[in-house]
């Protein structure tokens, strides 16, 4: 994947079946006979690995502080010498106030950490055959379905309204209501787990849709990121 022609040293994915990443799910399936596609599991192969590890770096720089990352920090704060106590003092302080941020930005309601997420089944009284794509003014209307732990949640109902322009203000319409993402996911979790508080997971990526030129599924939040595929998708609509 880095050099053509050339074997990698380390393998372009990696999977553990016992905590499986669903974003491999496109890349897998475009490594089946079927669905054979390498240009399509590279790209979306090399995104995985660089997403990997920039989050790994950010994770590193949570748990220890970098003296570059702390320097830039102190630079235009501090008058004085830069020396390996004010380094010191200064490392703390990113620390804590980086770790005093993370807890702000979570939600009142929200553990520290999720509690496990549970295992998922298709809901078959509310499946149906499947919706289409179609254009409304200037929303998109997308049949999308839930999936958690490699398990799918169907209703025929299920529909993304994606707003191009702002898509903070996109919404799910599921079980007759426009709900936002997080509350369409709780939702959909509710119909095989009733007493289940929160959805504990991450949001556009819970929500799968079919890209209209390959059948890759695709999360929702790569209609935020990719181009190409918001417009195989807005040409499906007005098709």
């Amino acid at each position: 994947m880095n050099k053509a022609n050339v074997m990698d040293s380390e393998p372009f994915i990696s999977i553990d079946m016992l905590d499986f990443d669903e974003r491999l799910t496109g890349v897998i399936e475009g490594l089946t006979k079927d669905g054979f596609k390498p240009e399509i599991v590279l790209k979306r192969a090399r995104e995985l690995n660089i997403r990997r590890e920039i989050r790994a770096r950010l994770q590193r720089e949570f748990d220890a502080p970098s003296p570059d990352l702390v320097k830039h920090f102190a630079r235009g704060l501090y008058a004085g010498g830069y020396d390996n106590a004010t380094a010191t003092e200064f490392t703390n302080i990113v620390k804590q106030e980086w770790q005093e941020l993370a807890r702000s930005q979570a939600p009142a309601d929200r553990p520290a950490v999720d509690p496990p997420a549970p295992e998922l089944t298709v809901d078959h009284a509310t499946s149906g055959p499947p919706a289409s794509v179609c254009l409304v003014g200037n929303l998109l209307e997308i049949p999308i379905f839930a999936k958690r732990l490699g398990k799918r949640i169907d209703r025929s109902d299920a529909m993304l309204i994606f707003y191009r322009s702002n898509t903070k203000k996109s919404n799910i319409r599921f079980g007759g209501d426009e709900v936002s993402v997080n509350d369409a996911l709780l939702r959909a979790i509710h119909l095989v787990h009733p007493n289940h508080k929160s959805p504990g997971g991450r949001g556009w990526y819970d929500w799968i849709m079919s890209d209209p030129a390959t059948g890759e599924l695709r999360s929702i939040d790569d209609l935020r990121r990719d181009n190409e595929l918001f417009r195989r998708v807005l040409e499906t609509a007005k098709s």
